[in-house]
This record gives C-alpha cells, structure tokens and sequence, in this order.
C-alpha cells in the first residue's frame, strides 16, 4: 500500500462543496478580484487561489492552519495541500455540478474562436489555432463582470472536448499552461506531452 501525497489528512472535515458560490469570501468583502475559487476542507471557507491577486486561500490556510483546500470551479474534485505542496483526490469528494443557467458555444466560421454564452449573454471567448495536426489555444477572455466565475475553464473544457473528439493534440500558451496546467491537474492528458513537460518539469527520455 503505498503512502499518502499529503501527510495533513486528518485536518479535513468537509468533503462537500457548497451548492451555490458567490465568490471569494474576502475579495467580496474587500471589493478585489478572484481567479478561480477554493474551499478550505477543514472549516469551509471559500477563498480565491494561487492566481488570483489576494491568494486568500493560501492566506487562510497559513494563518488558521488549515492546510488542505479542494476546488469549487464546476466539474472539479481535487485537492492541494499547501504545507505538502500536492494535488490529490480524496475518496468522496464529488465534482461540483455545472451551474443551473444553460450555457451555450458558438464556434465562428474560420474555426479559430469559440464563444460562450450563458443565457442570452456572451461571458468570454477563446481563441485557437492549427499548428500541423494539433491546435494550440493562444488566447482565453472573460468580459467584465463575469470574471472569477469559472467560465475561463468552461471554454478550454469545452475546447479538449471537441479537439479529443477529432483527436487532435492540444499545444497549450504559456497563457493556459500557467492557469490550467498547474491548477487543473485534469487536463494534463489532453496537453502534448513535449509541452506538458517542459511546463510541469517533468523529466523526459
């Protein structure tokens, strides 16, 4: 039986996620902007990550000694322990569901944009293009307003569905490496493997 990645497990009480998130505790009462949302796993707390501007996840877990946090961005399970620096997944933790309000993709004609809409409003866009048999996103944009909300990784999510269906390698920017290839431990089997090296650092052959 081999060990466990984070040796803080027994600090974890809340498995759940919440059924509806407003954001960032402390960003919403600082007025400031998130990234992308996670939960404390030992009293609740949501707080924002590593690439949001405030880091108050990180700032919780250091100050209430609460090391271990899970996401909240929908279709998400895993968790990080800050103190043991890992990504894992701990038994019974389910993905958080897709938000209620409809979201739809538009695809422009070039195939080089996909557009998401929810309801009758545009939120972002991300952008692609073909590099021999593979596509490379350079680009992914929230408008104002909807940042913070996960709907960033609703488009690449939607974007590995269709290229994974067409089997079609993705090349990811540095933009989407840093953002998703870090904190989206999920995605790293659609990412080429010459790119997912060289940003995870993995040795290679």
């Amino acid at each position: 039986m081999s060990a466990s990645p984070c040796s803080h497990l027994a600090s974890i009480q809340i498995l759940e996620g919440p059924d509806e998130v407003d954001g960032c505790e402390a960003c919403l009462a600082e007025g400031t902007q998130w990234v992308h949302l996670r939960m404390c796993m030992t009293c609740g707390e949501v707080g924002c990550c590593d690439d949001s501007p405030q880091q108050h996840a990180r700032k919780h877990a250091v100050s209430a000694e609460h090391p271990v946090v899970r996401s909240v961005e929908q279709r998400e399970s895993w968790s990080y322990c800050f103190v043991d620096e890992v990504v894992f997944r701990v038994a019974g933790v389910e993905p958080i569901a897709q938000a209620a309000q409809p979201h739809s993709f538009n695809h422009d004609e070039l195939g080089t944009r996909i557009e998401m809409w929810v309801g009758d409003e545009p939120v972002g866009w991300l952008q692609y293009t073909p590099v021999g048999d593979a596509i490379e996103i350079t680009r992914t944009e929230v408008h104002d307003g909807f940042q913070g909300m996960g709907y960033d990784g609703e488009l690449v999510l939607e974007a590995i569905d269709i290229f994974a269906a067409k089997e079609k390698p993705l090349i990811p920017s540095d933009e989407f490496a840093r953002a998703f290839i870090t904190y989206r431990p999920e995605l790293h089997g659609s990412v080429a493997p010459s790119m997912r090296g060289r940003m995870l650092g993995e040795e290679r052959d």
